[in-house]
């Protein structure tokens, strides 16, 4: 969790990171090509308020939480089924997201909560089912 959101990340974090793809160098996006990711959140929050998710990075929109969330890109996760977010490349050249950040960000804080606490106070990450149904560059 970081500025109150759940981030997903795009990058493998090392030997024992996680990620969507273990090779973010071979995620490239060429003029006006567009990621879209559909995932589904399986459990573990309890929402109290209906959250917006999108897709962040340094390349392209450059604008991070809470900013994110305003852009015409943003939607509504849908808490029980698949939701779908894209980003499309407007930057007119190609873009690699080595060495910098491509995550999806989705509202936490004053949206849901956590059903199982951690013993340090702090969600419970590993009982939220976070499941990525595809992810596809067109």
């Amino acid at each position: 969790m970081e500025n109150g959101c759940i981030r997903i990340g795009f990058h493998h974090y090392g030997d024992t990171g996680t990620g969507i793809f273990k090779d973010v160098a071979s995620v490239k996006l060429k003029k006006n090509q567009t990621i879209s990711v559909t995932f589904k959140i399986n459990g573990g929050i309890t929402w109290t308020a209906a959250p917006k998710c999108a897709l962040i990075d340094n390349n392209i929109k450059q604008t991070w939480e809470p900013g994110c969330f305003d852009l015409d890109d943003a939607v509504t996760v849908n808490t029980a089924g698949e939701t779908t977010v894209t980003l499309t490349n407007t930057t007119g050249a190609t873009v690699t997201f080595l060495p910098t950040c491509l995550d999806l960000s989705i509202q936490y804080t004053d949206y849901g909560t956590a059903d199982v606490m951690a013993e340090d106070g702090n969600p419970d990450w590993s009982v939220v089912g976070f499941e990525i149904v595809s992810c596809t560059i067109q």
